[in-house]
């Protein structure tokens, strides 16, 4: 299963506190962590909104490797505004797919 999970100002942690002097905007792609972790998600890619595609597999420079490691923490965070909602869409997909 996969879900397209849009996010807008989202504050990755810098120093250990959260950096609000740069919010993030884009597209994260979802997908199921497989048959051993059961309702549970992990980022594969993200597309940020200027068009920059972060990926988890892809041979990238250091930034975008930290950068999309940062951006997947917040999101993949169910202590977060963003991680709490995506865990609410992703559940509610399972849900659906279930159901049909």
């Amino acid at each position: 299963m996969e879900l397209l999970y849009q996010f807008d100002e989202l504050a990755i942690v810098l120093n250990g506190k959260t950096e609000s002097g740069m919010l993030i905007g884009g597209t994260a792609e979802l997908v199921d962590a497989g048959a051993d972790y059961p309702g549970e998600f992990y980022v594969r890619s993200v597309l940020l909104d200027g068009g920059t595609l972060l990926h988890r597999d892809r041979t990238i420079d250091a930034f975008e490797r930290e950068l999309f490691k940062r951006i997947e923490a917040v999101i993949c965070n169910d202590k977060s505004v963003i991680g709490r909602h995506d865990t609410l869409e992703w559940s509610d997909a399972c849900s659906e797919a279930v159901a049909a």
